[in-house]
């Protein structure tokens, strides 16, 4: 199926059990789930679902970055089991489909890394700008006197993933001045130009004005949210937009402006409709010329890089004259660690294909050395992986007057120095107060406790994990509490000390490599 967040919700289960109660149609069902990293992860239970009910035969993924997939082996989520081992297809074997030699990658293109020597453009957006291209909230924000800015350098800091806009602007601006001097595009003749914007629509707009102002003659595609749509000068200083005929794939759309006006310069532009399932390159069009990227806080999420690296392709379909024109691409960029993680992407992806197919794989092993940058876990749900192999016991020792007070501690050390190995000191035990009464800390500040089969109940009521510092290869823990019968007698109190221990074995191993 084609992703689509109601096919994962109704369409594809309804269908299941149509067929499973149809007893005309006696066949079995194969799912196939197209760019499944980016919808996968959201519908796991969909999935699961899917998976169970009993005329689902075979579920098949389709990505290029397929790792966001696979889930940690430390993982205990319900929903999350049948993605922790994920069966890699050999599709030479399962489907005929060999392995092209002739894909043109990150590796065949030349890199050039920008010179960051030019002037950052000012943050404040025209307003005609904005009563152009802002949306709504955008536009009555100008109406009341007010300013919308570029996030980034010399403004406002990005929120999100929204990305140094000033710096993308600028780069963008100063690559393409330099292009022209150079030679590298020319007004009045062919090239192909990816130019991609960063998350905010503005972004495309702005790229659009600011290459048709130092390429009069250019044509410039913008794809996002407001549709496909071809923009040129044609009298004026105010660009002319129109919407693209829908075909199958952009490229042919592409193809079709490029035969009405012949000889300009050709540029892409967008960012989340450019980056997935699209295909700006055919036999007849050609590969890109140059590329102008800028998206360096995306470092940190190969995955997203690499899906908008629309440049690469594979011709193995096309024919020898065609093959011969195939150009190396041009990549000017502001920083090399952008194609280097690209570069470490697309190893990884051919070392999965050489040395993984027809096997169950782990995320850890899928994924290798590749760093993504992993949604942050909430604190207290760090170590839920570690419950299952965790156990618990509250020992109390009870003191009643002062005549028990020396033997009371001395009961609690013995049972901390066996069960711990190491004498009870620093934060595992309390510390007095300057009224003689034991302060400890169980989720909250340090503080004297009160009602000690209250106490107890609170312990035994949190996780495993709870209130220990978790650490790799250190398999037992203790702390110890303290509980005043009442507050006004510092001699009548009961000792708490709370143990617990992971097992050890290969799972939680498992748990702790995912976390490196």
């Amino acid at each position: 199926m084609c992703a689509h967040p109601k096919r994962f919700d109704v369409s594809i289960i309804d269908l299941l059990m149509e067929v499973s109660v149809d007893s005309r149609l006696q066949k079995q069902v194969i799912i196939h789930i197209d760019e499944a990293h980016a919808y996968v992860p959201s519908f796991r239970g969909r999935v699961v679902e899917m998976n169970k009910v009993e005329v689902t035969e075979r579920i098949y993924m389709y990505s290029a970055t397929p790792f966001s997939i696979w889930v940690p082996e430390a993982s205990v989520m319900d929903t999350d089991q049948i993605f922790k081992e994920i069966f890699v297809v050999d599709c030479e074997k399962d489907f005929g489909t060999k392995k092209s030699e002739s894909y043109f990658g990150v590796k065949d293109c030349e890199v050039k890394v920008v010179p960051n020597r030019y002037n950052m453009v000012d943050p404040l957006i025209p307003d005609d700008f904005i009563r152009r291209y802002g949306n709504d909230d955008q536009i009555t924000c100008v109406q009341r006197g007010g300013h919308v800015v570029w996030y980034g350098t010399n403004s406002v800091p990005a929120p999100f993933a929204l990305g140094n806009e000033v710096q993308l602007l600028s780069h963008t601006d100063y690559t393409l001045r330099i292009l022209k001097d150079g030679g590298g595009i020319c007004d009045d003749k062919f090239s192909y130009n990816f130019v991609p914007g960063f998350c905010r629509k503005l972004t495309h707009y702005a790229i659009m004005e600011n290459i048709l102002n130092i390429y009069t003659s250019a044509l410039v595609v913008i794809i996002n949210g407001d549709g496909t749509r071809l923009f040129r000068l044609e009298e004026g200083d105010i660009p002319v937009g129109e919407y693209l005929p829908q075909k199958n794939e952009p490229s042919e759309q592409i193809e079709g402006f490029i035969k009405r006006f012949p000889n300009r310069p050709v540029f892409i532009t967008g960012f989340h409709c450019v980056g997935m399932s699209v295909t700006f390159i055919n036999e007849r069009i050609g590969n890109f010329d140059n590329v102008v990227f800028s998206h360096e806080h995306y470092t940190g999420n190969p995955d997203i890089l690499y899906q908008l690296c629309r440049f690469l392709f594979n011709h193995t379909s096309w024919n020898t004259s065609s093959r011969e024109l195939i150009k190396k691409t041009r990549l000017y960029v502001t920083s090399k660690n952008i194609i280097e993680h690209c570069l470490d992407y697309e190893k990884q992806i051919d070392k999965i294909t050489d040395e993984m197919t027809d096997s169950l794989r782990t995320k850890y092993e899928v994924q290798g050395d590749i760093k993504i940058k992993e949604k942050k876990i909430p604190k207290e749900f760090a170590y839920d992986g570690l419950l299952p192999f965790s156990k618990v016991s509250i020992k109390k020792v009870t003191v009643d007057d002062e005549d028990d007070v020396d033997s009371g501690l001395k009961k609690i050390r013995e049972i901390y120095k066996e069960w711990m190995g190491k004498e009870l000191k620093g934060r595992a035990m309390p510390s007095k107060n300057e009224e003689g009464f034991y302060e400890c800390s169980t989720t909250t500040n340090k503080c004297v406790y009160e009602e000690p089969k209250k106490l107890k109940k609170t312990l035994g009521s949190w996780k495993a994990t709870s209130n220990y510092d978790i650490k790799n290869n250190r398999y037992r823990y203790a702390r110890v509490y303290v509980a005043y019968e009442d507050k006004d007698d510092p001699n009548e109190y009961t000792w708490f000390i709370r143990k617990m221990e992971i097992k050890r074995c290969e799972e939680v191993k498992s748990f702790w490599r995912s976390k490196e």
